[in-house]
């Protein structure tokens, strides 16, 4: 990079060439000095580079020295899975979140808060499906219709603990249900 030297027209002589005047004018000394100058310093510049490449090699190797010192003592240790299942969880929720409306994110940010997340979880794996508190309610609602109508048939005393016999009942009936319609879709998949 080398400086360009300026002369005024106004100092160059008729008839006089270009080489002429730049020879005799202290300007082209300065541009001379300049030049080596520049040239030094990109030699110095060169040096320096080589340098510092020089010592990131030595230290890229001294890292990769300890790295590998580190790793036979050491594991690498992984997120447990608690901790990476609530980032990705919370990475989808905030995903699905982007796209819907205002009133929408209000009501899945309290649906799943932690508190309510782990009632629901620990809920769905309990007996308490909703298949069969389904099927016990309607069981149970059919059953005492058809008990009443008979006790007022027969002039019998109505029992509500026949109430609590039918819900019971028709809980199982559910659960039973639940589990061979599981069976045959497993089967049919």
């Amino acid at each position: 990079m080398s400086e360009t030297v300026k002369i005024p027209v106004h100092n160059i002589e008729k008839g006089s060439t270009y080489a002429e005047k730049v020879d005799t004018t202290e300007e082209h000394a300065e541009a001379k000095n300049a030049h080596n100058e520049t040239s030094q310093n990109i030699e110095a510049i060169a040096k320096a580079r080589q340098e510092v490449q020089g010592i990131k090699t030595q230290e890229s190797s001294v890292i990769n020295q300890a790295l590998a010192a580190k790793d036979e003592h050491k594991e690498l240790q992984l997120p447990d899975k608690k901790e990476l299942k609530k980032v990705i969880l919370n990475n989808n929720l905030s995903v699905i979140r982007s796209r819907l409306n205002k009133r929408e994110k209000r009501f899945s940010k309290i649906i799943h808060q932690p508190t309510i997340n782990n009632v629901s979880e620990v809920t769905s794996r309990t007996l308490l499906r909703p298949s069969a508190i389904l099927c016990a309610s309607l069981f149970t609602l059919l059953g005492s219709i058809y008990y009443l109508y008979i006790t007022k048939q027969t002039g019998y005393k109505y029992n509500f603990t026949t109430a609590l016999a039918l819900f019971g009942g028709g809980f199982l009936l559910g659960l039973m249900l639940e589990f061979i319609v599981r069976k045959i879709v497993r089967r049919a998949v």
